[in-house]
C-alpha cells in the first residue's frame, strides 16, 4: 500500500492543464481512502468558510525581500507547536537581524544565540539542525526553483527534518507553488463539515490522499494561473476559521 500511495508523492493536479478527470490510477488510489462526491461537497463549504477568513497577506510576516528565508525557517519552526510560538521566535530572529541572505553563516557562527532565540517553539536543538538542512538544500537548488513543482517536492523530501506538510508550506508559500496543505486545522475543519461518521476517517486518511483530492477540486473551479494564490489564500483562510472552531467546543 505504502508504494501505492508513493505514486501520489509527485502528482501535482495544478500542473495538468487539463485536471479533470484524475486519471485512472490516481482516482483509484484515492477512493481506496475517501469517497471524492462526499469529499467535494464537505470541501466545497470548507471553502467559503475558509475564504471568508483568509488575510490578503498572512505569511510572510516581515521583509518580502527575503521572504523565502523565513518561510524556511517558519516552515521548520512550526512543526509540533502552535503558530503563535513560532510567530514569538521569527519575531525574536527578525528583530536580531537572523533572517536574511547571510543566514546560514550567522546561524553558524551564533548557533547558541540562534537557540536562544527560537526557543518559543521548541526542540531547539533538533529544529535548529532541520532548518540548517533545509537552508543549505536552498543554496544548492535555488537555480531549480523554476524546475516542476513535482521535481521540487521529490527533493524538498529527501531533506533530513522535512515532511509533507513542511515541504508543501515552503512550495506554497516560499515558491508560490500550487500545492495544497494538508494540516491539523484542515482535518479539523474537514471533519467538522462532514458527516459524523466520517471523523475519524479523514484524521487518519494519507496526507497525499487529502492533498491531491484537495487540489482537484480547487482546479475545478479555479483558473491555472491563479491557484498559487488561491492555495495561499486558502491556508491562510483554514487556519484563522479553524481557531473559531476549537474556542466554540
Amino acid at each position: 500500500m505504502a508504494n501505492t500511495l508513493n505514486t501520489l508523492t509527485t502528482y501535482i493536479v495544478c500542473e495538468h492543464k487539463q485536471p479533470h478527470p484524475l486519471p485512472n490510477i490516481i482516482t483509484k488510489i484515492i477512493t481506496r481512502y475517501i469517497n471524492l462526491n462526499d469529499f467535494s461537497r464537505a470541501f466545497n463549504t470548507l471553502q467559503q468558510h475558509a475564504l471568508s477568513h483568509a488575510k490578503e497577506t498572512w505569511w510572510p510576516i516581515f521583509d518580502e525581500k527575503y521572504k523565502e528565508i523565513e518561510v524556511m525557517v517558519g516552515a521548520v519552526l512550526t512543526q509540533n507547536t502552535a503558530w503563535t510560538n513560532v510567530e514569538r521566535a521569527l519575531h525574536q530572529l527578525h528583530t536580531h537581524n537572523f533572517l536574511n541572505n547571510d543566514i546560514i553563516t550567522l546561524w553558524k557562527t551564533h548557533e547558541q544565540r540562534v537557540k536562544t532565540l527560537i526557543k518559543p517553539a521548541g526542540f531547539i536543538n533538533q529544529k535548529y539542525e532541520y532548518v540548517m538542512n533545509v537552508l543549505e538544500w536552498w543554496e544548492q537548488h535555488r537555480h531549480l526553483i523554476n524546475k516542476s513543482t513535482a521535481e521540487l517536492r521529490k527533493s524538498l523530501l529527501e531533506v533530513r527534518g522535512v515532511g509533507r506538510e513542511t515541504a508543501d508550506t515552503i512550495l506554497c508559500f516560499a515558491f508560490h507553488k500550487p500545492v495544497f496543505i494538508v494540516d491539523a486545522y484542515f482535518r479539523r475543519v474537514l471533519c467538522h463539515h462532514s458527516p459524523p461518521n466520517t471523523h475519524t476517517h479523514y484524521n487518519t486518511t494519507p496526507y497525499d490522499v487529502l492533498r491531491v483530492a484537495a487540489e482537484w477540486h480547487i482546479a475545478q473551479t479555479t483558473e491555472h494561473k491563479h491557484c498559487p494564490h488561491i492555495m495561499t489564500q486558502l491556508h491562510a483562510g483554514i487556519v484563522e476559521y479553524g481557531k473559531t472552531l476549537r474556542r466554540k467546543r
